[in-house]
């Protein structure tokens, strides 16, 4: 073998190696992206499904029995949806609690709250859920005790339908919604695709989000009375 062959031989050797770590880096890339995407992916999920369940376990005892009387009965009950810019609270009482201890004072019954509050060490929103034992006297976000949900959670809107349009609010002890469950609800999450390092803090802007959307149907809303008569098209998901 002469000295060019060898030196060719070297130089095909060379690029033969770089091709290959080339391809075995992209491929390390490759899946640390797809191992992100379904990190996002499944945080999303799995808010997205306990969210689901509350609001198809949704229930509303209505105020035309006597005894059922908003300001005089004992066992009351709360559907409420207030925005405030693109992050929704969520305040209802549902019969998807089961108690995890035998014999505990616990019911069915529930009340529970959702909202999106920002962490103040790592300046991150995160979704929280929280829920009582049971249903409580009075209906107060700041009295249930809260737990993180999903970390990192851009925003959450949820949108009742009122029969001819999505609204932004509702509240079922106030006369516009009195004791009314909507048929529907809109939700949508988004949440960002990258985390923060530990000990830093993260910076909102500009950073890559991705979004779960869905609609939900309140089994126990049909067949009571509605806050307007039903259009037999809704309007598509916006």
């Amino acid at each position: 073998m002469t000295f060019l062959e060898v030196i060719f031989a070297i130089m095909i050797l060379l690029v033969l190696s770089i091709t290959a770590a080339t391809l075995m880096r992209t491929g390390v890339d490759l899946q640390l992206s797809l191992s992100e995407q379904a990190r996002v992916s499944h945080r999303l999920a799995v808010a997205m499904k306990r969210l689901t369940n509350d609001l198809q376990h949704a229930y509303m005892i209505e105020r035309q029995r006597p005894e059922y009387l908003y300001t005089t009965r004992k066992m009351k009950t709360h559907f409420e949806v207030k925005t405030r810019g693109n992050n929704a609270t969520v305040m209802l009482t549902t019969m998807n609690n089961k108690p995890m201890v035998a014999n505990s004072p616990e019911a069915d019954q529930t009340f529970v709250v959702y909202k999106i509050e920002q962490d103040t060490d790592t300046g991150m929103s995160n979704l929280y859920r929280g829920q009582t034992k049971y249903i409580p006297e009075d209906f107060r976000e700041n009295d249930v005790p809260m737990e993180v949900l999903a970390k990192n959670v851009r925003s959450l809107r949820v949108r009742p339908w009122d029969g001819t349009d999505w609204k932004d609010e509702w509240n079922s002890s106030k006369s516009e919604w009195r004791d009314l469950l909507p048929y529907m609800v809109q939700i949508e999450i988004e949440a960002y695709e990258v985390d923060p390092l530990e000990g830093e803090r993260f910076e909102e802007a500009d950073q890559p989000y991705s979004t779960m959307r869905t609609v939900v149907y309140i089994p126990r809303s049909w067949g009571s009375s509605q806050k307007k008569q039903p259009s037999s098209q809704p309007p598509k998901y916006q």
